[in-house]
């Protein structure tokens, strides 16, 4: 029976987990990338190959097979329940690894490819992929493995060297290339493009997996290690990376055998590598002797071993000895693991050395790593709060448990940031650095000189702090809590800085409400603490989970209300540190704080009324009953708003009759599953469009591995799997911040269209204005979380040569003049379908895009205006005459048409010299609105939509007239937006079936069920 706190924090159908259990048993899950099965034998739902275990495992050979997930990631079911399972695979496949576990590793079986195939991605390359051939291991019984850990991906030549050795001798052998990023993945994959065509039958032995390190190092002697990989990115801090380097490579040999390589070496004669497979464990030194190449992008050079043997386990143990894990020593920080010095320690790890030259293998000194523009990775510390609270000998370790949710997603530890002193960055590599250094107000700036990424969860309370951040601070906006008065007064004239990073993440809903208030474009995130997960994996997790009742921090009035036996047998403990030798230093804080975190994970029931024991206690699992009074010890009020539902909340005045039915001998999982996930969830998607730590966060685990950063692509580039084909609907439209976030406008539109097409094929063209490119990730995750077979482009708006200016019509927004520029921003697209994002669809678009194959010489479709004088007018606005050669007509009574909902031609429009001749005319040159230049293209010949495609929901007489009819298409034209003036009036309660936030959006359909 699983432990019930793991099964509780689960909210899942309790049918399917009936399914999941009953039938676990009985057949394998290979998590692959994959298009098709040919066999028959095999069924592939979504990323899940499924086969029976009474069918020949050998006739799914073109399946990278793994080991089943654990912690309730994906169960696997026989065929005979494909049928049940496919019923509820897309509900749950999104976030059905349920955060409290690792997923699997995705392999990527990459065969044979035509290199006149350019594909646009690794997983496109994968899809189009079959099999061929049978693949062999070394003699040891174990593939050749590259390894490359790094977040840095390794240069494409380095990487090329490698595949095309192995493959010119090495006929049939399995090669596994493990990637820590993205980049590596796309570089290993253009290695393998490339390769000749007599090294064909080798590629289809080359499989390239992401290094998802929690599962790589589970049962090995490293799982510790990696499982706490937060604490040890603290006593590594710089040295960090290169430390997981060496781990992952030895983790792969241990677990697998064979031999592991460092990529960028020159294989010279192949062969060679086969005889040394058979010699036992051998480690590969260079030139120097030394068996590690410094630097960033080094690692162990080369080591062979058969699977589980005794000398790499020894040195993977004597590793965690020196390095003193999992203690911090301060004299020893940070931990730099000597990797010839250890093998020196060990006589069998100094028999088994062996020159590289002898195996045929080249290498120099030259870098094997790409180089991007130098990058620091920091973390708050709070030096400043010390120095203010030196009367008071304590510091509460609140700070510091948001501070290693951030961590998380970091790829090494590099400096230190004071948070109420922000121009105050502590390198850790300065000769000066100390974890003891006093930050005071008089201390001098020390701003940082170099691009550095950290986030900003934290309390924002002290007057005098530096606000806003300093240029070279790149920060994470999420879980912000602002405390006084003077903060929120800062806040407000930062609100033009703050816009141009939005959104940004409020910790509570007050602090929300606060910057929604001033127009700073806001998300409540809650707390980046709900994204810390348990360290381990399920079954040591079981293993070391303890019987412990936790009292932290309750006061006289929150233990009146508890039954005595649970006080008598609770551990009392307290989030403030008294420690002189760890209230002083920023790194022995940090540490403590993850030792309460683990604390708090074991733990049968957590008792607190400090916000950052009982939100780090339910994220990974711990039941928490938390007890609301008026005298917090580490303050209340607005600090708990919005949050109290994430676990058993009481309040000291009327707590007891609660108590008194709750379950002590077995405590109940916490309350409201759904609204952590979302927050988990919303946490995680604004942390991955930092693109800068996508690939530690997959890496780690914090987030799921099937994640991959929504590149943005070039609309015309020529690759395959574009969807620029007939069969796809593509849909243009023009956004800003606005609709995005603060008026839930797009987040609704794009519910309404999945709501009324969910199993349409689309192209999207968001054109954006004043969107960075973190941004406009949210908008292309967003999208593909409702259609996941869509193309998404965004397109930035940034048209400097042309002036779009707009007469003074209020609702009509600038932006909305880049429509006269579509034929030149889509060279490559024939037609397009334009929806205004204030336009909602709620009927299938298939009709309108089927129906109108042949369109008017003009090149544009619409809903004809209500009066023919509707474009008079807006030419009178003008107050001009219009040129002969532009407008043949000489009445202005002529039909025009709404802008709103377009059929769009975009070949006729540039065979017309629209953009050129009208638009640069009539808008560009004497300001008219676009719908007159749109106007005077045809002059009264457009085709005529019919109105249930245009529904003027700011006129009932429409609506009225309509109403006998399905409406297709709801425009909510006007001044009198439904976001924008709450109404119980029919157009309001039409908005409001569709009306979705950002939050919710982000989740996708299945916050829907």
């Amino acid at each position: 029976m699983k432990d019930k706190k793991f099964q509780g924090a689960r909210s899942h159908s309790s049918f399917l987990q009936i399914v999941f259990h009953f039938l676990q048993s009985n057949c394998l899950v290979s998590v692959i990338i994959s298009r098709s099965v040919a066999e028959p034998n095999c069924l592939v739902l979504g990323e899940l190959a499924i086969h029976s275990q009474h069918s020949s495992i050998d006739n799914c050979t073109h399946l990278t097979t793994m080991p089943r997930p654990r912690n309730f990631c994906l169960y696997g079911i026989p065929l005979v329940a494909a049928s049940v399972f496919s019923i509820f695979y897309s509900f749950y496949a999104f976030d059905y690894h349920n955060d409290f576990c690792l997923e699997a590793q995705k392999a990527v079986t990459v065969p044979a490819i035509s290199t006149s195939e350019v594909l646009s991605s690794p997983r496109q390359m994968a899809k189009s992929a079959s099999f061929q051939g049978e693949c062999r291991s070394l003699a040891n019984g174990g593939p050749v493995s590259l390894v490359w850990a790094w977040n840095d991906p390794p240069l494409f030549h380095a990487m090329k060297t490698t595949i095309d050795g192995l493959t010119s001798g090495l006929s049939g052998i399995r090669v596994v290339i493990y990637c820590g990023s993205t980049a590596c993945v796309s570089a290993a994959h253009k290695a393998v493009l490339e390769l000749p065509p007599q090294a064909t039958l080798m590629s289809s032995c080359i499989s390239i997996q992401y290094i998802i390190a929690p599962q790589l190092a589970e049962d090995s002697p490293f799982e510790e290690w990696i499982g706490d990989h937060v604490l040890a990115k603290l006593l590594s801090a710089i040295y960090f990376e290169q430390t997981l380097q060496v781990v992952m490579q030895l983790t792969v040999i241990w677990k697998y055998g064979g031999m592991v390589l460092l990529p960028g070496f020159n294989v010279a004669f192949p062969s060679m590598l086969e005889l040394t497979a058979k010699d036992g464990a051998t480690l590969m030194t260079a030139a120097d002797m030394g068996l590690v190449k410094p630097g960033v992008g080094g690692g162990l050079y080369a080591v062979a071993a058969p699977p589980k043997d005794a000398m790499i386990k020894s040195l993977m143990e004597e590793m965690l000895v020196m390095y003193k894990w999992p203690n911090y020593v301060a004299s020893d920080w940070p931990v730099r693991s000597q990797w010839d010095i250890l093998c020196a320690r060990q006589s069998s790890c100094l028999a088994a050395q062996r020159p590289l030259q002898d195996i045929g293998i080249r290498t120099g000194n030259e870098s094997t790593v790409e180089h991007h523009p130098k990058r620091h990775f920091g973390t708050l510390s709070y030096q400043a709060r010390r120095h203010g609270t030196k009367a008071y000998p304590s510091m509460n370790q609140g700070d510091e448990m948001q501070g290693l949710a951030g961590l998380q997603f970091l790829p090494r530890l590099d400096a230190f940031v004071d948070r109420d002193r922000l121009d105050v960055v502590k390198l850790i590599d300065s000769a000066d650095f100390s974890a003891t250094g006093e930050v005071t107000p008089q201390s001098p700036s020390q701003p940082a000189l170099t691009q550095t990424t950290l986030f900003l969860n934290a309390w924002w309370g002290i007057p005098n702090w530096v606000w806003p951040p300093p240029e070279k601070l790149e920060p994470i906006f999420v879980s912000m809590h602002l405390n006084n008065n003077k903060n929120k007064d800062d806040v407000k004239r930062s609100k033009g800085y703050l816009n141009q990073n939005w959104p940004i993440g409020a910790r509570d809903s007050k602090t929300h409400d606060f910057f929604q208030s001033i127009g700073i474009h806001s998300v409540f995130t809650a707390c980046m603490t709900m994204t810390l997960l348990p360290t381990w994996s399920e079954q040591r997790a079981l293993m070391e989970q303890s019987d412990e009742v936790l009292l932290v921090d309750v006061n006289r009035e929150g233990l009146q209300l508890l039954p005595d036996h649970i006080k008598s047998r609770a551990v009392t403990l307290s989030a403030k540190l008294k420690d002189p030798n760890v209230i002083d230093d920023m790194v022995a804080r940090y540490v403590e704080a993850h030792a309460m975190k683990v604390r708090l994970q074991k733990a049968k029931l957590v008792i607190t009324q400090r916000l950052h024991i009982a939100l780090p206690a339910a994220s990974t699992g711990t039941p928490v009953i938390l007890i609301i009074d008026n005298d917090m010890p580490g303050g209340g009020g607005d600090r708990f708003s919005g949050l109290q539902q994430a676990v058993h909340t009481v309040h000291s005045t009327n707590g007891s009759t609660a108590l008194a039915l709750f379950n002590w001998d077995d405590p109940p999982p916490n309350p409201n599953p759904i609204f952590f996930r979302k927050k988990r969830n919303v946490l995680r998607v604004l942390t991955m469009c930092h693109g800068e730590v996508t690939d530690s966060a997959r890496k780690f685990g914090a987030i799921p591995a099937s994640w991959e950063y929504p590149s943005e692509t070039k609309v015309c580039r020529n690759t395959i799997g574009n969807l620029h084909t007939e069969d796809a609907i593509h849909i243009a439209t023009t956004i800003n911040p606005l609709w995005l976030d603060s008026k839930h406008v797009l987040p609704s539109w794009v519910h309404a269209l999945y709501k009324s097409n969910p199993t349409e094929t689309f192209v999207f063209y968001f054109l954006t204005d004043r969107m960075n490119e973190k941004q406009r990730c949210i908008v292309r995750w967003m999208v593909l979380q409702w259609f996941p077979n869509a193309k998404v482009y965004t397109i930035p708006i940034q048209l400097p040569s042309v002036d779009i200016s707009s007469i003074p019509i209020k609702h009509v927004p600038t932006f909305s003049q880049v429509r006269l520029l579509l034929p030149q921003m889509l060279p490559c697209v024939q037609r397009t379908l334009w929806i205004d994002v204030d336009a909602m669809v709620i009927k299938q678009l298939r009709p309108i895009w089927d129906t109108w194959k042949v369109m008017p010489e003009c090149g544009i479709v619409a809903r004809s205006l209500l009066a023919k004088t509707d474009v008079g007018s807006m030419m009178a606005a003008l107050n001009v005459t219009s040129p002969q050669q532009l407008w043949k007509k000489a009445s202005k009574d002529m039909p025009g048409f709404d802008a709103g909902v377009m059929l769009l031609d975009l070949d006729a429009l540039r065979a017309s010299h629209f953009t050129e001749k009208v638009a640069s005319y009539w808008s560009f040159s004497i300001g008219g609105n676009d719908q007159i230049s749109l106007n005077m293209q045809c002059n009264g010949t457009h085709g005529n939509l019919d109105s249930v495609w245009n529904v003027f929901m700011d006129s009932p007489d429409d609506y009225v007239h309509n109403r006998t009819r399905e409406w297709s298409i709801v425009h909510f034209q006007g001044l009198n937006k439904p976001w924008l003036v709450k109404s119980d009036l029919f157009h309001g309660r039409v908005w409001a079936k569709y009306a979705l936030s950002l939050v919710d959006a982000l989740y996708g359909p299945i916050q829907l069920q």
